[in-house]
């Protein structure tokens, strides 16, 4: 039962990005703003002929991925840890492999789960554009260089990389807090409000802080138990 319920957690988290995603802002029209999924259901096919995949994908940089996405990939690592703190079952864990190995492997879970949910999530959004949007937009803009499949699938492979090493960090900090302090709810509020805070380092794809979250996070897990000790 708890497997199942899990991977419910997963499966919503992963469909929340892609409808995330698709909200993001694309372009304004006759001074209306229409998202993703607007121009896909309402406007006429050619309308979309003035944007490409790229653009496409680029709308989920304009949208609430930046807040949300954090939260929604951390839910299921998090919960997930918060239920073996509230049962005690890291206590079992302990007494076999130790404490760094236990809280290690949850640093490796929390950091895969979080950028695996955003991966699956963002190519699942990927697949869904490049039904609607060409790789060149199939108007003629003046200034605009073509672009190859290679150059898309190289430009789209970084972003979603980025993106998905974001979502592990992000899951990380979430993990670090209910370690910390063993509430749900306060954890994700809090991933919540420092991605609010930290929203100018995800949408300039810089892939040093990502990295640099990552290590920080590796520091802070190998003492983690001089925090809360034995009542971890």
């Amino acid at each position: 039962m708890k497997v199942r319920k899990k991977l419910l957690y997963y499966i919503i988290s992963i469909v929340s990005i892609v409808i995330i995603c698709l909200f993001g802002n694309l372009f304004l029209l006759m001074e209306k703003q229409y998202s993703v999924i607007e121009a896909i259901l309402f406007l006429p096919k050619q309308m979309l002929g003035h944007s490409d995949m790229e653009g496409a994908f680029g709308a989920c940089y304009r949208g609430w991925l930046y807040l949300l996405m954090p939260v929604v990939v951390s839910a299921p690592s998090v919960s997930y840890i918060h239920d073996e703190i509230k049962s005690r079952f890291y206590i079992n864990v302990w007494g076999r492999a130790g404490k760094y190995r236990y809280l290690y492997s949850r640093y490796i879970y929390s950091a895969l789960s979080g950028a695996a949910a955003a991966c699956i999530g963002l190519l699942l959004y990927t697949a869904i554009i490049s039904c609607f949007f060409d790789i060149n937009p199939t108007v003629e803009i003046v200034g605009y260089e073509n672009k190859t499949l290679l150059s898309i699938i190289l430009c789209l492979g970084r972003e979603i990389l980025y993106i998905s090493l974001y979502g592990g960090t992000m899951s990380l900090l979430a993990s670090f807090i209910i370690f910390i302090y063993n509430n749900l709810y306060f954890s994700l509020s809090m991933v919540f409000i420092i991605s609010y805070m930290l929203r100018t380092c995800f949408v300039s794809v810089n892939f040093i802080y990502p990295a640099a979250g990552i290590l920080v996070f590796l520091v802070l897990y190998a003492v983690m138990w001089h925090f809360r000790g034995e009542r971890i």
